[in-house]
């Protein structure tokens, strides 16, 4: 074999390991799809996207027909464009899994045409594992509230700039908001990008959450283990009342836990098995705490992610980050849709009840014409009567089969809704 074939194969070798060690792209769009997006005047008009991500924000500033957000293609390139928002409008992805990496690259093109006015700007957010981070003043063009912002002393603000982070977790969303105030300019993402830094993690033992029963203090055989991209149906498993408790590997001491969706998250830390996060240190379960159900009520919609991470002698074990996604529902109607808001007009007890409970208004409703409304998990109206001033009024349920309830109390500006366990 002769020098030159020896060094034509060795290039060849060494050129496949580069090739081989190339970063995996964990997630990429380029808007290849024009007309995808949003437009005005309102009602605007909105063309679902048909990738895996949504449009978001304020769109009562789309007031005009040359108003939008929306995937376009100029010279062959492809991006998402807006013009005149007056409001901010925000592209979000979908949740981009990364646990299987020690790190990976967030790369995005962001640019401008046109001379932007000071309230104009991009915000790039990435929420890492439910936590909000948000890129300030990158490379000197924004502010401590904005990563590009408009108004600087030439006509091109930033031009053309790539955003590029380096990030670490389980998890992960990427929300870019832009405004713009006039229909001489354009704000453009492209070519956003999200590729893996480092080899797959090596596999490592790793725990697994579980669904308890509340009542029982039982794991749901069917979800003992939750399965990622679970879909868990209250009415199908008879409760409402339900803990997770987290698996650990035999090494573990100490565990954080937490469970979170887009921006709001609960967490807690457990030292003595089993670890459960709404638990005590013995690991009695308790009924899901108040911001356990503002958490599946009231934020934005989207998976569930339940997340741990283990210790030993205080260090935390490489590469043992559990995290799932999941949602729940009460049979065909979604947790997130019920509408709910929290408040001090009334109280309920005793509940959980056997069948009868009492509903006592407060101090402040008390001089309301008001309405009383029960349905079932289903949505359907089971009672309904009107309050006459009454300060409290008998609710029996006693003919109703076991599971969860919603009780609305009706004035003529708002309503309140409460949940009621019957048991």
């Amino acid at each position: 074999m002769s020098k030159n074939t020896i060094q034509l194969l060795s290039f060849l070798f060494l050129l496949g390991l580069f090739q081989l060690s190339d970063a995996q792209v964990l997630y990429e769009e380029n808007f290849n799809i024009p007309g995808e997006g949003i437009m005005g005047p309102q009602p605007p008009t909105i063309q679902i996207p048909s990738g895996a991500w949504s449009l978001t924000g304020d769109f009562s500033g789309l007031t005009a027909s040359s108003d939008y957000v929306m995937t376009m293609t100029d010279g062959g390139e492809s991006f998402l464009e807006a013009q005149d928002t007056d409001a901010v409008i925000c592209f979000e992805s979908d949740p981009i899994d990364i646990s299987s990496y020690d790190s990976v690259k967030l790369s995005a093109s962001l640019s401008e045409l046109g001379d932007l006015e000071s309230s104009d700007f991009f915000d790039l957010i990435l929420w890492v594992d439910g936590e909000e981070r948000l890129i300030q003043n990158y490379q000197n063009l924004g502010s401590a509230l904005h990563t590009l912002t408009g108004d600087k002393p030439d006509d091109e603000d930033f031009g053309e700039i790539e955003v590029v982070e380096k990030l670490q977790g389980n998890s992960l969303i990427i929300k870019i908001c832009f405004k713009n105030n006039a229909g001489t300019e354009q704000l453009r993402i492209h070519q956003l990008k999200v590729e893996a830094l480092d080899v797959p993690a090596p596999e490592a033992e790793i725990g697994s959450f579980s669904l308890i029963n509340a009542q029982s203090n039982l794991p749901i055989a069917e979800y003992d283990p939750i399965a990622n991209a679970a879909y868990i149906d209250l009415m199908a498993i008879g409760t409402a009342l339900i803990n997770f408790r987290y698996n650990a590997s035999q090494k573990a001491d100490r565990v954080k836990l937490g469970i979170s969706r887009q921006g709001f998250k609960i967490e807690s830390i457990d030292d003595e098995a089993p670890f459960s996060l709404f638990g005590d240190l013995k690991g009695n379960y308790l009924y899901p705490p108040r911001d356990f159900l503002r958490l599946l009520w009231l934020t934005a919609k989207g998976p569930l992610n339940l997340y741990a991470l283990e210790y030993e002698d205080g260090q935390s074990f490489p590469f043992r980050k559990t995290h799932i996604l999941f949602d729940l529902s009460l049979g065909s109607r979604p947790l997130r849709e019920v509408p709910l808001e929290l408040s001090n007009a009334f109280e309920l007890f005793p509940n959980p009840t056997n069948g009868i409970t009492i509903l006592q208004l407060l101090p402040d409703m008390r001089e309301q014409e008001l309405e009383v409304f029960v349905f079932n998990a289903q949505g359907q109206l089971l009672h309904h009567e009107s309050l006459a001033r009454r300060m409290s009024v008998k609710l029996d349920l006693e003919k109703y089969p076991k599971g969860l309830y919603f009780v609305k109390l009706q004035g003529a500006d708002h309503q309140f809704v409460k949940r009621l366990f019957l048991q």
